[in-house]
Formats: C-alpha cells, sequence, structure tokens
C-alpha cells in the first residue's frame, strides 16, 4: 500500500516546515537559551521520540540568525562553561506571529469543515495555484 511512504515523506516534510517555527516559539516563550536546552526543550515538545539531532538544529539556527530571526551571543551560568545563547529578535516575533497566522487559517475547525479556505499562496498570479 502506498500510504505508509506517504505518511512518512509528510511527517518529514511538515517536521522540516514546523521545526523553525517551534524555534522561535520556544525562544520567545523561555527567553535566552543554548543549544543543548534547544534540543532538549524541542524533544519534549514533539514527544518520547522525537529527536532533533545537533546537525539539523545548528545550521537551522545559522540561518534564523542570517535572516535576522534571532541573534546569538555568548553568556556564562552562574557556573559552568561559556555558551552560545541564542535569542528571538523583533523580527523573528513578527515572522513568528505570521507563521501562527498562517496555521491557524490551515487548522480545521467545525466552522470550517467542508468550506474552501483562503489562498495560502498566490505565485502564478492566481490564487491557488502555484
Amino acid at each position: 500500500m502506498r500510504l505508509l511512504p506517504f505518511a512518512r515523506d509528510l511527517e518529514r516534510n511538515l517536521t522540516h516546515s514546523v521545526l523553525p517555527i517551534w524555534v522561535l516559539q520556544e525562544l520567545a516563550d523561555r527567553g535566552d537559551t543554548y543549544g543543548y536546552a534547544l534540543m532538549e526543550r524541542l524533544r519534549e515538545r514533539g514527544g518520547p521520540n522525537y529527536r532533533v539531532p545537533p546537525s539539523v538544529l545548528y545550521p537551522l539556527l545559522a540561518r534564523l540568525r542570517a535572516d535576522g530571526f534571532v541573534e546569538s551571543l555568548y553568556g556564562r551560568e552562574s557556573h559552568g562553561p561559556v555558551r552560545k545563547y541564542y535569542r528571538i529578535t523583533s523580527t523573528g516575533r513578527r515572522a513568528l506571529r505570521e507563521a501562527e497566522r498562517v496555521l491557524d487559517r490551515m487548522r480545521p475547525g467545525p466552522e470550517t469543515v467542508g468550506r474552501p479556505s483562503e489562498p495560502l499562496a498566490t505565485v502564478s498570479g492566481t490564487p491557488g495555484r502555484v
């Protein structure tokens, strides 16, 4: 049956799309966070079988930083080594609000089941056609 590969691809694609939003939400909710603590929070958020490896998280943080959504700074807790912390910027907060609005429009509720939704993207100039 072809459903299983489709479901696997869907999960991977959704995770790839939602992970930047989760990272921004965590930074917005909990403040300055270093990479390992962020990995742990994302694991808690995603469930016991969910894991974001460093090879995924750190390049994502670098992209978010290059886009101006997060900034990095070095700091030290009362004990322990100096660590690189990440902080959401005002641009990142605006991007997060917009992403959350898009997700809210996509989330089906009892009032939207069976109704066409507004187009999410217009690339070709025709709503709903990319």
